[in-house]
Order: structure tokens, then sequence, then C-alpha cells
């Protein structure tokens, strides 16, 4: 049995989401958080802390009058989650542990991608992490994303032009029983927005709206911590606003725009450059894509009203910081005045973001009680 086959209370998965997203509450916070009581609390988080999921922080001086204030915080050897994205012409790999701090990190080129050859490069990054898996026994998920939308055959994906080897296969299936461990699979855009979720020092949104630039456009949304995959996998799939064969708002776009101007480097070269959003070329692309994206904003933002918006991809920092900012200086939601509204921000993460939402799937499935594969 790995710990994922534990099946949590609601109450449980409650107090290990706000915990997730906090790090660190006192047991006061963590019942008005949950809406338990402080019995409930203490009942709870003490079949967490038996779980290995949780610890006690030692009692700390109280500001005031009273007894001293104890919080529950995650235990980093609760768990190991374990991220892949596979992304044009490279795999990206990230190890976290259970408080969501980068263990490890790589990339690995390819020229393609089938299952074999992607079940090596996860087989030699687990070896990596050996030591981490160690210290935290058999409690160890795999999460990828590939590009592509699930179609109505379980565990299957219509993934983009490149990756058809992955079609007619059961994806999850196919990694459990490869890897040994459990597994799951999302596209990129909903991954990266669970990694802009539970990023360190990040507000607790209500509703996070991302954009992800890749192999094509794509949103995650993030809503009261859920992440939103509708009816049938397939939120978020919006590529259809950015028709195929007209400039796009794609990190793959944006590659083949620079290689029309004479630098034919790989995207995994530009992602891994020194990049000035100042270049010609470059602030050009950022004007044109920022611009572009306004439609995917107003189109999802009128239906969803988010509180945070994030641009991310495949693509370097400054690159999506600068789209970001074009995008802030459209018409955005098409409101009027005195109603809030999210300014946009790139990526802290930039390319990694869909790795480690990735990652981040094996203890989300845990807070939520999602199926196993």
């Amino acid at each position: 049995m790995t710990f994922l086959d534990q099946k949590l209370a609601p109450s449980q998965q409650a107090m290990l989401h706000h915990l997730r997203k906090r790090r660190e509450v006192s047991r006061a916070d963590l019942g008005e958080l949950a809406g338990l009581s402080s019995g409930a609390v203490t009942r709870f988080g003490r079949q967490l802390i038996d779980l290995g999921l949780v610890l006690e922080q030692s009692a700390t001086k109280a500001n005031g009058p009273g007894r001293p204030t104890q919080s529950l915080v995650l235990r980093p050897e609760g768990g190991l989650g374990i991220g892949f994205a596979v992304h044009p012409g490279w795999v990206e790999a990230v190890c976290i542990d259970f408080t969501g701090a980068e263990l490890a990190h790589q990339r690995v080129a390819f020229d393609a991608l089938t299952p074999a050859i992607l079940a090596g490069i996860q087989k030699d990054f687990i070896a990596s992490c050996s030591s981490a898996i160690k210290s935290v026994g058999h409690r160890v998920g795999i999460g990828l994303t590939l590009p592509g939308y699930v179609t109505d055959r379980p565990g299957r994906r219509h993934t983009v032009a490149g990756l058809e080897a992955w079609r007619d296969i059961d994806v999850p299936s196919f990694l459990s029983e490869e890897l040994g461990f459990p597994a799951f699979v999302e596209n990129d855009a909903s991954a990266a927005a669970l990694a802009e979720f539970y990023a360190p020092g990040t507000e607790d949104n209500a509703v996070l709206m991302c954009l992800t630039l890749g192999p094509g456009v794509g949103g995650g949304v993030v809503a009261n911590g859920k992440l939103m995959r509708g009816a049938h996998g397939n939120a978020g799939e919006i590529g259809w606003l950015y028709p195929y064969g007209e400039p796009r708002p794609s990190a793959r776009d944006f590659r083949e725009t620079l290689a029309s101007a004479g630098d034919d480097r790989s995207l995994l070269e530009w992602v891994s450059a020194d990049v000035s959003p100042d270049h010609d070329v470059i602030s050009d692309w950022c004007a044109r894509a920022g611009k572009q994206l306004t439609l995917a904003v107003n189109a999802g933002g009128g239906w969803i009203d988010p509180d945070r918006l994030v641009i991310t991809g495949p693509l370097p920092l400054p690159v999506l910081d600068e789209t970001a900012r074009i995008l802030a200086q459209q018409d955005l939601f098409e409101i009027e005045e005195n109603i809030s509204r999210p300014v946009p921000r790139g990526s802290s993460f930039g390319s990694k973001a869909a790795a480690i939402g990735a990652a981040h799937l094996v203890f989300h499935a845990l807070s939520f009680g999602e199926p196993v594969a």
C-alpha cells in the first residue's frame, strides 16, 4: 500500500489542503480555515501526525496573555512528488518534497519521444533521486504533463504533432507499470496553474487563471484550491482561439519567429539563454502576443472572475514578463470601474512550471481524494 491509497476523511483533506498552501498554520487558524472545532482540529491533526504527513511545531510564546500558540506544519518526508513535463524538444524533470521544496531538477533534450524513450529518461532521473526516495519510503508518486486533449477512451490523450506515439496508450497505467509508482497525467497548462497556486509566498487566491504558451496556447484554472478540469478533462483547451497557420502567442511560434529572423536556436537554447526584451524581434513578438492574449483573457475572465492571472510556458522569463506587461495594458475583462481585476504577471517558474505542477499532482490527489492510477 502506498500513502496515496490512504482514504483521508474530508476534514483531514481540508486541513491538509490549507497546510499545503501555507506550510505552517496555527491550530486556531486551521480550525477557522477548515471550518472545524478546536477538538476536531486536535483529533484530525493527531491522525495526520500518525500518518507521517504533519508535524506539531514547538509551542511559541503567545503575543498576549493566555496559553502559547501551537502550529501544525507539513513534514518534508511526508511524501515525494516527481514531475515530468514534455516540451518541444526536451523533457523537464523536477523532484519536490511534501512541502513543495525543490530537491532536484534536470532538462533532457530529445529528437523523438516514444514511450520507451521517455520511460528511460524517467528511470534515470528517478535513480538520481534515490537518496530522497529512501528518506520517504513508499511515499512517492509520479506526475507527467503531455500537451494534448483528453479523448473519450480511458487514459488516452490526443497529443500534439510529434508525439503521435502516445495517442493509443493508457498513459497513467503505462507509467505506473513502467516506473512502479502511482502515476498522474495532466496537460501542461493545468499543471502549470497548480504550480503557480502552490508557489511559496503567494496569496490564497479564490480563482487563479493561468495562460500557458507552449506548443500551443492553453489555459488552466484553480478555483478554491481545486484544479478545474471540466466535465471531460478538457477545461482550458483554448488553442482554437488561435488558428494554426497564423501567428499565435505560443512558444513554438516564438521560436519560429526568431528562426525566420535568422536566429535558429532551439527553444531549449532560448529558455537557457540570457534574453533581453529590448531585442527588436523579441520585443515585437511580445507586443503581438500580449495583444493576442486579450481575447483569451476576456473570453475566460468574464466567466470565472479570477483574482490572479499568470502567464507561463517554456519561454525565457523576461519574455513572459514582457508579454504579461503588454497584456496588462490592454482593455481586459471589459468591465466598468470600481470592480477588482487582477494584473497579469509573468511566471517566476517559466519552463519548470509544468513539471513542478506535475509533481504537485501527487499531493493534490491526496488532499482532494482523487483516484490513483
